[in-house]
């Protein structure tokens, strides 16, 4: 997939909304920052920053509809892997120590909560989070090992009728209340649309706009019933009309994208913003609640604010330059050993299992990509 560099800096500014989403309202306000107090004029803007977390399941999506095309199920899961893991694992553990070093009361994490963090499948195995922004990480594996299960069957030729079809069984669950169901939570519903946006970009076809219309609508819907319970969860209200805005410019961005000219952009420092995101999404929450705490007053919480912000981004900086970067050979090898080999020997069982019936479907859609 070519590198759009406008997505980069696409990636940097929803890392940064959520980290003012954090710091300005909901540490402050669910006491996790016990040394200041939030500020209306800033919890009024800062507040909207939880939609970066939407962004990202939309690039998630039309990054992995990229990724998955042309890649067997052992390479697409090994890259995966490669992908989150290694940052995740240096970050969880800077956490978890400074959470015991530090001894902060909100922040109280067992070395059995840290072990089985390390899977990223905390939940399934009956442990909270390390931090609260993992939770984003149990709907990307998710959607990894759906897609993986469709590449396993040999179904990569029919990966837009399997978009197409989810879209209409998101619409189903939203509108009957059966989100509970497996894949039907509304979330899923980004994940879809930023994958139609990546169909988009290779060919045009009006069920694929049809598809990503509906699949909006459960966006847009979903949205504005959040809006709702916001003012219940949080202690605040949320603006619908505000919130709706700030969700069509993504559409509008990814519109925009897919334009030629958008395409061709060069931008300064692109790569650095794009890798810096994923880092500093996994320190910037407890790590900087901590920091806040000892270093923040009244009387110098913009300092400590603008402080605590640049040593999240040296601390992510840090993690993507010595873990991710300098190791990147050494993570893709590990994990194509392990996580690679896994994936194609489960397809090769699966393809046995089932005759291959991938075959045909690889055969009656090769042209779709076209």
């Amino acid at each position: 997939m070519k590198r759009l560099e406008l997505l980069d800096y696409g990636r940097l500014a929803a890392a940064l909304g959520v980290l003012a989403y954090h710091y300005l309202f909901f540490g402050v306000s669910k006491g996790l920052v016990t040394s200041i107090s939030p500020v209306p004029a800033e919890v009024a803007w800062a507040k909207y920053g939880f939609l970066g977390v939407q962004f990202f399941f939309l690039i998630s999506g039309f990054v992995i509809f990229q990724s998955a095309c042309g890649k067997s199920a052992g390479s697409f899961l090994a890259s995966r892997a490669a992908r989150l893991y290694p940052a995740f694992w240096v970050a969880l553990t800077c956490t978890a120590l400074v959470a015991w070093l530090s001894g902060h009361a909100p922040i109280a994490i067992t070395f059995k909560q840290y072990l089985v963090n390390t899977t990223m499948f905390y939940s399934e195995l009956g442990q909270p989070p390390v931090d609260g922004v993992y939770w984003t990480l149990s709907y990307e594996w998710h959607f990894y090992l759906l897609v993986f299960g469709a590449l396993a069957l040999g179904l990569e030729a029919r990966l837009p009728l399997l978009f197409g079809l989810w879209s209409l069984f998101l619409a189903f669950t939203y509108l009957v209340g059966g989100q509970s169901l497996p894949y039907g939570d509304s979330y899923y519903a980004w994940f879809v649309a930023g994958a139609f946006f990546a169909m988009l970009l290779r060919k045009k076809a009006w069920w694929m706009v049809a598809c990503l219309a509906l699949t909006l609508y459960v966006c847009y819907g979903a949205l504005f019933a959040y809006c709702d319970r916001f003012l219940l969860d949080k202690g605040v209200p949320l603006d619908k009309g505000v919130a709706g805005a700030i969700i069509t410019c993504q559409v509008v961005f990814f519109a925009l994208l897919m334009t030629p000219r958008a395409a061709a952009l060069r931008l300064p420092g692109s790569r650095l913003a794009g890798g810096l995101t994923y880092p500093l999404y996994l320190v910037h929450a407890h790590i900087g609640y901590v920091v806040l705490t000892r270093i923040g007053t009244e009387s110098n919480r913009t300092m400590a604010l603008i402080v605590t912000s640049i040593a999240m981004l040296l601390l992510a900086a840090a993690i993507h330059y010595g873990v991710e970067r300098r190791y990147a050979r050494f993570w893709q090898h590990l994990f194509t050993r392990t996580f690679g080999a896994l994936g194609d020997a489960a397809a090769g069982r699966i393809a046995r299992l089932t005759g291959r019936i991938g075959d045909a479907g690889s055969r009656d859609g090769q042209n779709w990509m076209r």
